[in-house]
């Protein structure tokens, strides 16, 4: 995040708040050196493939609110893929991608049929990876069983298999993934959304039990659906400079836009005894909520549900920093 001021003592900010903020809304313009923009991925091309091995027989879904990576659900000798679409949104004017990640929320874990282990492929000797890894395709406008091998090498729909992991263990959270340079590809190539493919590269371990992730889909119409953050630079600070404030989380939080809750993490350096104070305000300039006291690492949840939908300005400071951050509440 950008820092605005640095003072010695916090009495000794003599800009009023409500130029400060009339000027932070502006900043696009004035002082903003990035965009962030959270866009939810795109429901009816979410979803997953199932394939029976032992009747050669396809399944797949757009419309059921998870989609699954593994070896569970519709028989023994099923496999699943998971298939996830987004938006790519116009480059703002003056800026260029600086990042992209993708967030997708895992919910379900099994493993040998035990309910919250990662998935054990009892294979010997043991295949290639246990991790769930992500193919960088394109699926098109429309899921069906013909894209059952895109993401494999050499397919026509692949773009990039095995980008990365998008899960290691079986911890229920939201699971990340930079995507930056498939994304340029897609701007590169004229694509007018980005798409990827989930997947275990251990099809099937033969056995009667059930090793499996389930993944929170578009469809579901929660904060938990997956989203991708892209992150816009206008060249104003050096790209060191840049990545180093991504690296250091000055403030952010998560999710955003959101609903209801959200999660907001910051990190400033502090002197001993120092404290730090969180302050959400309206866009009318209203203080909506206050924490004090706080240390120099770490996080607080935000219960939102009495305020209305729109823009807040989370606000977080000491003794000799400020920084702040739009984020965006749907209710």
């Amino acid at each position: 995040m950008r820092k605005i001021a640095n003072t010695k003592s916090l009495k000794s900010i003599t800009i009023p708040f409500i130029i400060f903020l009339f000027l932070f809304i502006m900043g696009s313009t004035l002082f903003a050196d990035t965009i962030i923009d959270t866009l939810y991925s795109i429901p009816n091309l979410d979803g997953d493939i199932t394939y029976n091995w032992d009747t050669y027989t396809f399944f797949y879904n757009t419309g059921d609110t998870f989609f699954s990576c593994g070896d569970y659900g519709y028989s023994d000798f099923a496999t699943s893929r998971g298939y996830l679409s987004y938006e790519l949104p116009n480059i703002p004017e003056g800026y260029i991608l600086q990042q992209a990640e993708i967030f997708v929320h895992q919910f379900f874990s099994v493993g040998n049929g035990v309910f919250g282990q990662f998935p054990i492929w009892d294979i010997i000797p043991p295949p290639d990876t246990t991790d769930c890894i992500v193919d960088h395709i394109d699926y098109g406008n429309q899921l069906d069983v013909g894209d059952w091998t895109a993401g494999d090498p050499g397919d026509s729909q692949t773009l990039t298999s095995n980008i990365g992991v998008i899960s290691e263990n079986a911890t229920s959270e939201f699971k990340n993934l930079e995507v930056t340079t498939c994304i340029q590809e897609d701007y590169t190539t004229g694509r007018d959304k980005t798409q990827f493919r989930l997947r275990f590269m251990v099809n099937n371990d033969w056995d009667q039990y059930g090793d499996c992730l389930r993944f929170t889909s578009g469809n579901a119409y929660l904060y938990e659906c997956p989203y991708i953050v892209y992150t816009w630079w206008d060249g104003v600070n050096s790209a060191d400079d840049y990545k180093l404030s991504i690296t250091n989380h000055k403030l952010s939080n998560y999710p955003n836009p959101f609903n209801n809750t959200t999660t907001i993490s910051f990190q400033l350096s502090s002197e001993q005894n120092e404290h730090i104070m969180l302050e959400i305000y309206n866009i009318k300039g209203q203080k909506v909520f206050s924490k004090m006291n706080l240390p120099s690492v770490g996080s607080v949840l935000w219960n939102c549900e009495a305020q209305t939908s729109g823009i807040y300005l989370i606000k977080i400071s000491n003794s000799k920093q400020e920084y702040v951050k739009k984020i965006t509440y749907l209710k």
